[in-house]
């Protein structure tokens, strides 16, 4: 949960600043997985299938900069084939 700023005593202004702070913080939900195979053309992540659609776009934790890595290309309960995207 996000503690609202103590400072703005009215709930408009405080609302925009959570707001603010949550865009600025990036994405407002985020589901991790674990890489559980990696092949030259995808590599498969267990973990997303119930809240992956296809062409969602997925990254890498441990990298800042924060760009997706790739786009889920299948729905599969024993993992999600994702297909790498190049860099650029």
């Amino acid at each position: 949960m996000i503690a609202p700023d103590p400072l703005v005593r009215d709930p408009l202004a405080r609302l925009a600043a959570t707001a603010s702070r949550l865009a600025r913080d990036g994405a407002l939900l985020r589901v991790a997985g674990t890489v559980a195979a990696v092949t030259p053309t995808a590599y498969r992540v267990r973990g997303l299938a119930a809240f992956s659609r296809l062409g969602d776009c997925v990254g890498l934790a441990g990298d800042p900069s924060g760009r997706p890595h790739g786009a889920v290309v299948r729905i599969a309960p024993a993992g999600v084939p994702v297909q790498p995207v190049a860099a650029g």
